[in-house]
């Protein structure tokens, strides 16, 4: 990933011509260009609404120092990506080093929060466009390149059930395959003792079971989707 840079500083290095009657030469030889790129989120990743987006960003600049960085949601700022929090035990950077900055939790001197970093907290359904604008401690200017996520509305994950024509229970959950982890269907009798009949097959965006009952069991059938335990 190419991160814009403005006037990049120069290294001098000494060059001896060793040819009778020529001086020494200096040549000015650009330093690598300082880095600031997204480590978290990934361009083009999905998040559903009132989902917590993790900020990560990576931070070099060689004979510099990059310690902070503001970070921007379609051009408001959400918050300031730093290389320590106020409760963190960091060791302080030296020049050239490569930083990972995170925006610190809240505190405001009391009880410490329950995790020293968060994300970007309340991102609205819709697209939108992250940056991350910094200054290093020599005075170069530095920005990002964008990424683009997508934030979802919430999921349908109602469990709706037909008879068909061959007397088959069939069930779908709309969006029920854009979980992590999917869902196995259970049934009971009672409500106190369920069986597991397995998962949903997904499909592109709905999960389907089917369930053919005994005609010959009189007893009541009860049905419930179930997440099914992340591997």
């Amino acid at each position: 990933m190419k991160t814009a840079w403005n006037n990049p500083p120069t290294r001098r290095l000494r060059c001896i011509l060793r040819v009778t009657g020529l001086a020494a030469v200096s040549v000015a030889l650009a330093s690598a260009p300082p880095i600031l790129e997204f480590v978290e989120p990934k361009d083009g990743a999905e998040f559903f609404v009132g989902t917590e987006i993790p900020v990560v960003l990576r931070a070099f600049a060689e004979e510099d120092l990059l310690t902070s960085a503001e970070v921007f949601a379609d051009g408001e700022l959400i918050g300031v990506a730093q290389y320590c929090c106020p409760l963190c035990p960091c060791p302080p950077p030296q020049e050239g080093m490569e930083l990972t900055l995170q925006i610190p939790a809240p505190w405001d001197g009391g009880p410490p929060p329950d995790k020293m970093w968060q994300g970007w907290t309340n991102a609205p359904v819709g697209g939108h466009r992250l940056t991350a604008k910094a200054v290093s401690q020599g005075g170069v200017a530095i920005e990002s390149l964008p990424v683009t996520i997508s934030v979802r509305p919430p999921l349908r994950l109602d469990l709706h059930v037909h008879l068909d024509g061959e007397g088959v229970l069939r069930f779908v959950i709309p969006e029920g395959s854009m979980t992590p982890t999917g869902f196995d269907l259970e049934l009971s009798h009672d409500f106190n003792t369920w069986k597991n009949l397995g998962p949903f097959s997904p499909g592109a965006i709905a999960a389907f079971h089917s369930d053919t009952p005994d005609p010959e069991d009189a007893r009541p059938r009860f049905y419930r989707a179930v997440p099914r335990p992340e591997q």
